[in-house]
């Protein structure tokens, strides 16, 4: 598969980190969530970023695919929550259950998926 066909999504991949905020002045220094995929040869994620616990109410970006020791480096100052495929490799067995956290101001968390 050619990268170039892949989402814009995982130009976070590619770079340091992507910045997802609202339109809201800040109050604060948005956190970074790093998500790293250390396991599997390849697995597919994805992050939704927004107000609510209630993870399926935020905007979505991904799904998208993380190699093995690739990253996403995913910056913002409201929740952040992801899940990956409960099979890797396997898009047909369905979802993990969403995890989600507020990241203090200027937190970096490094997370294994």
């Amino acid at each position: 598969m050619a990268r170039q066909s892949l989402p814009v999504a995982l130009t976070a991949v590619l770079l340091p980190a992507v910045l997802l905020t609202s339109a809201k002045q800040p109050t604060s220094l948005p956190g970074t969530l790093e998500l790293h995929n250390r396991r599997w040869e390849r697995v597919r994620v994805e992050v939704r970023v927004g107000p609510s616990e209630n993870c399926d109410r935020n905007e979505a970006h991904g799904p998208t695919v993380l190699r093995r020791d690739e990253s996403w480096a995913v910056v913002s100052d409201e929740i952040v929550c992801w899940r990956r495929d409960r099979l890797p490799g396997d898009a047909s067995g369905g979802w993990t259950a969403w995890e989600h956290t507020r990241l203090a101001s200027n937190e970096v968390r490094d997370v294994t998926l």
